[in-house]
């Protein structure tokens, strides 16, 4: 969510009896007079892997809570989290593990802003939002990168683009996707990670498991050139 602007709320407005769940979204550039990312009233919200980062408000720059009837609650984990926080008497934020509060370093890529500085797309340095995520979560299907490459290890905070998964999919590192990377899958067909036959290379979304979910994305980019 970014660039856009908004009396309350300028990328999100959470109201009345609200209680959504926000992962994996970057805040930017959004501008409000109350909440310059977020605004929420009389509800609850749960946010997890977020990016929040050069946003603006007269009263919270980053998040806005308001109390009028009811409680306005909070609860912020493994994310960015640029200061600005507007805290009404009767509301309340709770902040959980992984947070950290430090430039992204967003750089331009192929569909625009706010991918990932990472020194293996060919950046001069790594966000510090590079597997800053929760680490007991699958990762989020997608990039952070300009070259798309997919997410691996522990999850990047922020927004996740549609990936490249050709690379990923080369197993045999033939520079195609074809038969012989099927066959990989085949035999490591069913194992989870720890067993003999589990092959990581062929566990593409590194969910621990060989499935059908590989067997997709493999379906997806079959016949592709690397």
């Amino acid at each position: 969510m970014r660039d856009n602007i908004s009396t309350l709320g300028g990328g999100l407005d959470v109201s009345y009896d609200s209680n959504p769940l926000i992962e994996d979204c970057t805040f930017s550039g959004n501008q409000a007079l109350l909440g310059g990312a977020i605004h929420i009233i009389e509800s609850g919200l749960v946010i997890k892997g977020c990016i929040f980062w050069g946003n603006t408000a007269d009263d919270g720059a980053a998040i806005a809570l308001r109390y009028f009837y009811q409680l306005a609650m909070v609860h912020i984990s493994w994310c960015d989290l640029q200061d600005g926080i507007h805290l009404e008497e009767g509301s309340s934020i709770d902040y959980g593990p992984g947070m950290i509060n430090a430039d992204p370093l967003f750089i331009r890529g192929p569909d625009g802003s706010c991918y990932l500085s990472q020194i293996a797309a060919g950046q001069g340095a790594d966000s510090p939002c590079l597997d800053a995520g929760d680490p007991s979560i699958a990762l989020p299907p997608g990039s952070t990168r300009t070259d798309h490459w997919p997410d691996q290890g522990v999850a990047d905070m922020g927004f996740h683009r549609e990936p490249n998964w050709a690379p990923i999919c080369d197993v045999d590192g033939s520079g195609r996707v074809d038969g012989w990377d099927l066959a990989a899958l085949a035999l490591a067909w069913g194992a989870t990670a720890g067993e003999p036959r589990y092959d990581p290379r062929a566990d593409f979304d590194n969910s621990r498991t060989v499935d059908g979910e590989d067997l997709a994305i493999l379906a997806s980019v079959f016949g592709e050139t690397v």
